[in-house]
């Protein structure tokens, strides 16, 4: 009987992550820090305008879905912080092995972002313009100068918002 069961929520398992993700993945939500945590995403503050950004997923939690969440929560955090643009100062992949378990070893991904925050006026020399002007300027910069680093915050968050769910 056990079998049975077993092999019917497995197949459940199955179906259901072929119709757009697994629901036992980590969702896009604030991380509860408790012993039982099952990830989500913290910010931590390091230095005026710099911070941690960290996505942490459980077993079930693909590492380019955690590395792209990350990615959402950190331009998300940037606006909420009243800024226009981040930089990527470092990147640190926190995965681990995990041992156990019925399907024994499980990845758990994390990502962990130090990013710096900015306005579009610190990053491009201008007097008075306005805010698409100052986004015209910073993303011509970006792609002049190829920084691959520096991401405007709104934008990435419209690129990465299918990763909410």
């Amino acid at each position: 009987m056990k079998k049975l069961f077993l092999g019917i929520l497995v197949m459940g398992l199955l179906l259901s992550g072929c119709a757009g993700g697994n629901p036992l993945a980590t969702p896009y939500k604030p991380a509860s820090g408790g012993f039982f945590s099952s990830g989500g995403y913290s910010e931590k503050q390091i230095a005026p305008n710099r911070y941690y950004v960290t996505f942490r997923g459980n077993g079930y939690t693909g590492c380019t879905t955690v590395q792209n969440r990350a990615m959402l929560r950190a331009a998300e955090f940037t606006l909420e912080v009243g800024k226009d643009l981040f930089a990527i100062i470092q990147e640190t992949d926190e995965s681990k092995i995990e041992e156990g378990g019925y399907g024994g070893a499980s990845e758990k991904c994390a990502n962990k972002l130090e990013i710096k925050v900015f306005n579009f006026e610190e990053f491009v020399d201008g007097t008075n313009l306005t805010k698409d002007q100052y986004r015209e300027r910073s993303q011509k910069r970006i792609d002049e100068e190829a920084i691959l680093n520096y991401f405007i915050a709104e934008d990435t968050v419209n690129y990465f918002d299918e990763y909410r769910n």
